[in-house]
């Protein structure tokens, strides 16, 4: 997270019933939810190799839900993912590379591309019993945070706190940028309460982490 952890502790410290991690890779921020009390997480990780990893290191864990699906806008469909090696996986993609190629060079998608199954936070949530609300979302799909979003207006209404990846520019190709996820979510009843960007050697924003807070 490139969010202050403190400056977010200060919202959800002892108030996290429930996070949603969509796209968990290898469950790094296991730790800061620990340190907020919170009581349960659910994990969304599609790719099979770091599903693997979160596995081993969360899937004891009574307090941690590990789900092995990828989410977006669609329900019971297959996606392609763009898969690198170099960042351990964490650029992998439902969407295909533009940007951010030029950006990071060094990265390369040459990975074997993997398919995933797919389906929409509010299908999944419907249809799994157990009781937890979930009031905070933390979402990291290089670009695809978009669709995720659409398929979760109903998740959304229980939600208090998002922590999301958010794009200035096309890093992925057909990624939405930032004015319009800032837009979704403030129909949602959301309100924008930082963000802190990466940018180029031009000083220009190209992607970065936002912080938004129910109105």
């Amino acid at each position: 997270m490139l969010i202050p952890a403190e400056k977010i502790k200060e919202y959800v410290d002892g108030k996290v019933e429930g996070v949603l991690h969509i796209g968990g890779h290898h469950g790094e921020e296991q730790s800061f939810y620990d340190d907020v009390g919170a009581k349960h997480v659910t994990y969304f990780e599609p790719h099979p190799k770091n599903f693997e990893v979160i596995s081993e290191k969360l899937g004891e864990r009574k307090d941690v839900t590990l789900v092995n699906t990828a989410l977006g806008d669609e329900d019971n469909v297959k996606k392609r993912m763009y898969c690198e090696t170099v960042n351990q996986g964490q650029s992998n993609s439902l969407l295909k590379p533009a940007l951010h190629e030029t950006y990071y060079p060094g990265i390369q998608f040459n990975d074997a591309p993997v398919s995933v199954e797919q389906k929409k936070l509010d299908t999944y949530l419907s249809e799994t019993s157990d009781s937890v609300k979930y009031n905070l979302l933390n979402i990291d799909v290089q670009g695809y945070e978009y669709h995720v979003f659409q398929g979760a207006i109903e998740s959304l209404k229980n939600v208090e706190w998002i922590i999301t990846e958010v794009n200035f520019q096309e890093m992925y190709e057909g990624g939405k940028l930032f004015d319009e996820l800032n837009d979704l979510l403030s129909k949602q009843g959301f309100k924008l309460e930082g963000v802190v960007p990466i940018h180029n050697g031009l000083n220009e924003p190209i992607w970065g982490d936002a912080f938004y807070i129910r109105k």
